[in-house]
C-alpha cells in the first residue's frame, strides 16, 4: 500500500511539474496594452469562476493591443499558471500595425492536462494582461488527470484499511491519516483539471490554500470515525486474548445468573493448580498455547533518590524473583487463567507527572516465551522545599478483572542534585492486598489507598472490571476527605443512635449519603452504570479494597439508582464486600467458600452495673444452638480467647454481646460478660486457629480507625488474626432487629446466598414511607469477596 502511494504520487507531482518551469504571477491588467483570447478580453475573465472556455483540440487566436510603445515579435510570451506552478510558451505570431497577433495550438499542452489556468500575454516589459482560461476536456485522459485519480483512489483505499485495522484491532491510524491527505491531494488536482465546476469561491483551483481545504475533511472524518471504531476494536481484541486466556483445556461450565464465564480449576483433585508441570508439557504447542509460570513479582526500577523536576526512568513489569527494594508478596495468577494472559499494571504515582502521550495503565501480554515482560515510563518528581521528601510508587497487577496483588518501590525526592548522594528511600512496605484469584470475578473492584505525601486526606482511586469493554480511568482518579474524617465517622455513630427510629431518620441518613458520594470520583459511578448494564437477572457486585479506615462508603446515595425498588444507598443497590489494605496483613486471600462444620456462639447474661441484660441477644444463641448445632461458649475473656486457639472448633463464631466504640478510650471492643471488654489488640495479639468466619452481632464494632498510621478497629483485628471474613455493625443496633437479621443471614447463606447479597437485601429493607424505619439493617458492614459462600458441611 505505501509503495503504490508513493508511486501514483510520484506520478501526480512528475505531471503537473511537466507544467511548471518558473514562479507563478498573479493575473492583472495594464493601462498599456488590452489583450483577447478568441476575441474575448482577457482582462474581463479575472475570477476563476467565469473563465474564457477553449477546446483541448483547438488553436486559440490570441491578440495584443498596444496603446503606448512597441514590441517585437519575439518578445512576445504567453504564461500559463496555476497555484505554485507556471510555464512560459512562445506563441507563432506577428506584429501588426495595432500590437501583436498569433495563435497557440491547445492540442501541443492538453494531453499533460486540462482545467483552469491563469493566463497572461507579456509584451517584453511593455505590458503584462491576465485572466483565467478553461481548456475543457475529459481530466482522465490526460497525465496529470489520470495521475490525480490513481492518488484518490490509493487514499480512499489506505482510509478504508485503516478502518478495518481500527474494527479488527483497534489500530489504522496511520493508514487513514495518510489516506486522507492523499485522498485530498488527489481530489484537490482533479477539480483543478475538472475546471471551473468545482471551484471553491475565493481559493484558487490549484493552491496551498486548496490543498489544505481538500485535505482536511478526509483526514478529519477518516480520523474520527477510526477514534470511535477503534474503541469497537480493541474491545474486541481484548474479548479474543480474554477468552483465549481464559480457554479451559475441557468444556467450560455455563455461567451463572449473567456473570461473565469462567473456567473451573483444572488441578488433579478439583483444586488449585500447582506451579509445577510435566516437561512435555510445557513443550508441547505454541507459546500462546503453552502455560507461561504460575507465580511471579512485581518489577520496578528506578534510582533510589530523584531529583525534583528532573525526568528519571521507571521500569515496570514483572520478574521472576523478588527485586532489590521492592516490596510485595508473590502474584499469583488465577487457576481460570490458562495458557498466555494479558496482564493489566496499573502504576500509581503520587507526587509525580507522567510524560505526555504516555499511559499510567499498561496491558501486558505474558506468553510462556515472554513471561516476565516490561515497560517504560518517564515521571518528572514535582517541585518541593523540602531537602528530602520520601515518596513511593506503586504497581497493582490484575487479569481477568481480578487483582493479583501489587508492588511498592520508596523513592527519596531531593530538591537539588547535591542532595542524592545522602539520600535513601524508606522503607519498603507493601500493603498484603490479597484478593481470591481463582474464582468468579467482582463486576467492579475499586481500590482506595491513601496519599499522605501530599494530605492526610487525598484518597487514590483505581478500578478494574472483567467487562473488556468498559472504558476504565488511565491515572488514578484523586479525591481529598480532609484531615478530620475521624470526626465525620464519629458523629455519624453517635447521630443515628439518637435519631433511631425517629421521624427524619432517613432523610438525614440520604444526607449522609449524598456527602459520602460527593466525595467519590464520577468516574467511579460511569465504570459502576456500565457494568450494572451488563448484568442479567442479578444484583452488580462490587469489591472494595480500602487503606482508609474511616469512610462507609456503602452508604453513598447512588443518583439515578439502578433498582428503583430498593433505597437509592450504594450497599442496596448492590452487593458489597470490602477488604483492609493494611501494611502487612491481612495477607489471607478473601477466599471465595468457607466450608462450615461447626459454629461457635458467644453471649452470656449480663448482670453487672451499667450494662442491660441482651434477652434477644440470648434467644438469639439458643436458636442458633437448636438450628444448627453450635457451640455455646460464655463471653468471658478467657472463654473467648480458648475459643480462638480452637477450643472448641468452630469454622464460625457468632458474637451476640454488647459492644461499644471508643478509640479513646479502654472501653473499646466487645463488652464480656465478666465486665472486660475485648480490645482490639488483644484480637490482634491472637492467632485464630480455624481461620472463621466472624459475625459480630454487638453495637457500633463495625467502625474503624486509624492506629500508628494503620487501618485499624474490630472488624480489621479480626482479619489480622486470621478471619476469612466478618460482618459488623457500624452503630448501635435493635435488639429484636438484629436477631431477626442474624437468624435470617444464616437461613439464606446455608441456603446458598452470598453473605454480602443478604446484607444487600436487609439494607432494601430500609425505605422512605416508613417513619418509625430503624437503622439497623443499614449498620451492617461485610468484610470479604462480595461472592463468598459459606457452605454448610457435616461437623
Amino acid at each position: 500500500m505505501a509503495k503504490l502511494f508513493a508511486l501514483a504520487f510520484a506520478g501526480l507531482v512528475a505531471a503537473v511539474t511537466l507544467l511548471a518551469d518558473g514562479p507563478a504571477a498573479d493575473a492583472r491588467g495594464d493601462a498599456s496594452c488590452s489583450a483577447t483570447v478568441d476575441d474575448a478580453e482577457l482582462v474581463a475573465h479575472g475570477e476563476p469562476d467565469d473563465p474564457i472556455h477553449v477546446d483541448k483540440d483547438d488553436t486559440v487566436a490570441l491578440a495584443l493591443t498596444l496603446t503606448q510603445g512597441t514590441v517585437q515579435a519575439d518578445e512576445v510570451t504567453v504564461r500559463i499558471e496555476s497555484g505554485p506552478f507556471s510555464r512560459t510558451i512562445e506563441p507563432e505570431g506577428q506584429v501588426t500595425a495595432t500590437g501583436w497577433q498569433g495563435t497557440v495550438d491547445v492540442s501541443d499542452y492538453s494531453g499533460n492536462g486540462v482545467g483552469l489556468y491563469q493566463v497572461s500575454l507579456v509584451a517584453g516589459e511593455v505590458c503584462e494582461v491576465g485572466g483565467w482560461v478553461e481548456v475543457d476536456g475529459n481530466p482522465l485522459a490526460t497525465v496529470t488527470g489520470a495521475a490525480a485519480a490513481a492518488v484518490l483512489a490509493v487514499g480512499v483505499l489506505g482510509i478504508g484499511i485503516g478502518l478495518i485495522r481500527a474494527i479488527t484491532s483497534g489500530g489504522g491510524t496511520w493508514w487513514v491519516i495518510l489516506g486522507g491527505v492523499a485522498t485530498g491531494i488527489g481530489a484537490c488536482v482533479l477539480a483543478w483539471q475538472i475546471g471551473s465546476e468545482l471551484t471553491i469561491p475565493g481559493v484558487e483551483p490549484l493552491s496551498f490554500g486548496s490543498f489544505a481545504i481538500w485535505t482536511a475533511p478526509p483526514v478529519l472524518l477518516g480520523t474520527v470515525s477510526q477514534r470511535g471504531l477503534s474503541v469497537l476494536g480493541r474491545s474486541r481484541s481484548a474479548e479474543r486474548e480474554f477468552l483465549e486466556a481464559t480457554r479451559p483445556p475441557r468444556e467450560a461450565a455455563p455461567t451463572d445468573g449473567g456473570r461473565p464465564p469462567m473456567a473451573e480449576p483444572v488441578g488433579e483433585d478439583g483444586g488449585e493448580l500447582t506451579t509445577a508441570e510435566p516437561p512435555e508439557a510445557a513443550m508441547a504447542g505454541t507459546a500462546d498455547e503453552r502455560d507461561p509460570p504460575r507465580t511471579a513479582y512485581g518489577l520496578l526500577q528506578c534510582p533510589d533518590a530523584v531529583v525534583a523536576d528532573e525526568e528519571f526512568e521507571l521500569t515496570a513489569g514483572l520478574a521472576a524473583e523478588p527485586t532489590a527494594g521492592v516490596a510485595g508478596e508473590r502474584l499469583i495468577r488465577p487457576a481460570t487463567s490458562i495458557g498466555a494472559y494479558t496482564l493489566t499494571v496499573q502504576i500509581v504515582a503520587d507526587g509525580f507527572d507522567l510524560r505526555p502521550g504516555e499511559s499510567w495503565r499498561h496491558d501486558l501480554r505474558v506468553t510462556a516465551d515472554e513471561a516476565y515482560p516490561t515497560f517504560a515510563l518517564h515521571l518528572t518528581p514535582a517541585a518541593q522545599e523540602e531537602p528530602v521528601k520520601p515518596r513511593a510508587i506503586q504497581a497493582l497487577y490484575s487479569t481477568q478483572g481480578q487483582t493479583m496483588g501489587f508492588a511498592v518501590r520508596p523513592v527519596a525526592v531531593v530538591r537539588s542534585e547535591d542532595l542524592v548522594a545522602d539520600a535513601t528511600p524508606g522503607p519498603a512496605e507493601a500493603s498484603g492486598i490479597a484478593v481470591p484469584t481463582d474464582a468468579t470475578p467482582p463486576d467492579v473492584t475499586v481500590r482506595i489507598q491513601l496519599a499522605e505525601s501530599e494530605s492526610e486526606g487525598r484518597l487514590l482511586w483505581t478500578l478494574d472490571t472483567p467487562y473488556q469493554d468498559i472504558d476504565l480511568p488511565d491515572a488514578p482518579l484523586v479525591t481529598d476527605i480532609g484531615d478530620e474524617p475521624e470526626v465525620f465517622a464519629r458523629r455519624l455513630v453517635e447521630t443515628v443512635g439518637v435519631r433511631e427510629a425517629q421521624p427524619g431518620l432517613y432523610a438525614y441518613l440520604m444526607g449522609v449519603g449524598n456527602s459520602i458520594a460527593d466525595n467519590i470520583p464520577p468516574a467511579f459511578w460511569d465504570v459502576l452504570r456500565a457494568a450494572a448494564m451488563r448484568v442479567d437477572g442479578r444484583p452488580l457486585t462490587l469489591f472494595i479494597l480500602s487503606e482508609e479506615p474511616y469512610i462507609p462508603w456503602e452508604l453513598a446515595v447512588v443518583d439515578p439508582p439502578f433498582d428503583d425498588s430498593a433505597p437509592p444507598i450504594l450497599g442496596a443497590q448492590a452487593a458489597t464486600g470490602r477488604w483492609v489494605l493494611g501494611q502487612r496483613r491481612p495477607k489471607l486471600p478473601p477466599p471465595i467458600e468457607v466450608q462450615v462444620g461447626s459454629m461457635a456462639v458467644i453471649s452470656g447474661i449480663y448482670d453487672q452495673p451499667g450494662w442491660s441484660r441482651l434477652v434477644e441477644a440470648e434467644q438469639e444463641a439458643a436458636a442458633l444452638g437448636q438450628s444448627y448445632g453450635a457451640h455455646a461458649v460464655k463471653a468471658a475473656t478467657s472463654d473467648v480467647l480458648k475459643c480462638f486457639e480452637g477450643i472448641p472448633e468452630a469454622d464460625l463464631l457468632h458474637f451476640a454481646v454488647h459492644g461499644i466504640y471508643d478509640p479513646n478510650s479502654v472501653l473499646n471492643g466487645l463488652v464480656l460478660v465478666d465486665g472486660s471488654t475485648l480490645d482490639p489488640f488483644q484480637v490482634r495479639g491472637s492467632k485464630l486457629a480455624q481461620a472463621p468466619f466472624v459475625f459480630l452481632n454487638a453495637c457500633q464494632v463495625g467502625s474503624a480507625n486509624k492506629m500508628l498510621g494503620d487501618y485499624a478497629g474490630l472488624a480489621e483485628a479480626f482479619l489480622y488474626a486470621g478471619a476469612s471474613g466478618v460482618v459488623a455493625p457500624l452503630w448501635s443496633v435493635k435488639d429484636r432487629l438484629a436477631r431477626e437479621i442474624a437468624l435470617r443471614f444464616y437461613e439464606g447463606t446455608f441456603a446458598g446466598l452470598t453473605p454480602a447479597e443478604i446484607l444487600r437485601r436487609e439494607r432494601a429493607t430500609f425505605q422512605e414511607d416508613d417513619e418509625n424505619a430503624s437503622a439497623t439493617p443499614l449498620s451492617y458492614l461485610f468484610y470479604g469477596h462480595p461472592n463468598m459462600r459459606l457452605q454448610r458441611r457435616d461437623s
